[in-house]
């Protein structure tokens, strides 16, 4: 379970880009994949195991918001598993939740100047968050969901949770599929 809870916060530290809908929502990119022996409708409690954030930010970049994301990003978890028929049941669960969020405010990439029609490198800090369900007798994960979006700096309360619940949306949306 160790080695598996390792991996999927390695994967969430490195899930880091982004592309998809509205500008507020333009550059989130999410993919969700079950594993093929898992019957996800076989399901029905869950618990938490792990929430995990790390930055990567030597020049201090990254602003502290005033933003509880572990709160709200468990909430939102909640509110997917339970529209599921899952039950929260800390005791005798059959499902493990697993989370890492990832932020990188040094990563670059080349970025097209249209302007000067050359090719740029550019700092374009990114995050990317991974949710993974594991079957708590086998420890295997039985459904994965990735998402990478670039930190958008200026978002009020609002369009941050706005994102945030974008991307939990998006990454359950084809749940049990």
């Amino acid at each position: 379970m160790k080695n598996l809870i390792k991996a999927v916060l390695l994967i969430g530290a490195v899930a880091l880009s982004g592309c998809a809908s509205t500008s507020l929502h333009q550059d989130i990119k999410t993919k969700s994949a079950t594993a093929q022996d898992a019957n996800l409708a076989s399901y029905s409690s869950y618990k938490w195991v792990l929430g995990k954030t790390a930055l990567h930010d030597y020049n201090k970049q990254w602003k502290k918001r005033n933003y509880d994301l572990d709160s709200e990003l468990r909430f939102l978890i909640n509110k997917e598993l339970r529209e599921r028929g899952l039950k929260e049941n800390k005791f005798a669960a059959e499902l493990g939740v697993v989370y890492s969020i990832g932020v990188d405010m040094l990563h670059t990439e080349t970025v097209h100047d249209d302007t000067k029609n050359i090719d740029e490198l550019k700092n374009v800090p990114k995050g990317g968050l991974v949710i993974a369900l594991i079957d708590m007798k086998t420890r295997k994960a039985v459904w994965v969901g990735t998402a990478s979006a670039a930190i958008q700096e200026g978002n009020n309360a609002a369009q941050e949770d706005e994102r945030i619940s974008y991307v939990v949306e998006k990454m359950f949306e084809n749940y049990g599929e």
